[in-house]
């Protein structure tokens, strides 16, 4: 009797662990992105007095970024791209995303998953720049939270 009781829980020890590996699996199949834009930390210069917030959730496994994009003070923007830099330097575009429709409407877009986990595995090594006609070379821009 007690050897079923040693079994029994040496199992239940074992189903534990193998679902907290689970929950750490599933953990890493999803990264959060964030990020704060302002027309200051455009090098040359941006749209001053404008300013935004980047929410994302990137599926790593699905390829799938899902995010909400909002800003003030820039009401004629007309791209936005997440590009490879280290803060306060400039980098090469390595994905366009898509302006949202309407204020507060999340966008999904599909994405490369190396591209993806490259990001969500180093997001300081990222930055999001928002244009429009009067700044072509960024009118904001925030660099991801690592």
């Amino acid at each position: 009797m007690e050897r079923m009781r040693v079994l029994a829980a040496a199992g239940a020890a074992v189903a534990f662990a193998g679902a907290i590996g689970s929950v750490s699996a599933a953990a890493q199949d999803f990264a959060y992105l964030s990020s704060n834009l302002f027309g200051d930390y455009v090098d040359g210069g941006g749209a001053g007095d404008a300013e935004g917030d980047f929410n994302g959730e990137a599926d790593l496994a699905a390829g799938r970024l899902c995010y909400y994009l909002e800003f003030e003070g820039l009401d004629d923007a007309d791209g936005v791209a997440i590009h490879q830099a280290a803060e306060r330097t400039e980098g090469p575009q390595v994905l366009a995303l898509t302006l949202p429709a309407a204020p507060g409407e999340e966008v999904c877009v599909t994405v490369e998953p190396a591209l993806l986990g490259a990001i969500a595995q180093d997001p300081a090594a990222y930055y999001l720049l928002v244009r429009n006609p009067s700044h072509p070379n960024g009118a904001i821009r925030g660099q991801f939270d690592g």
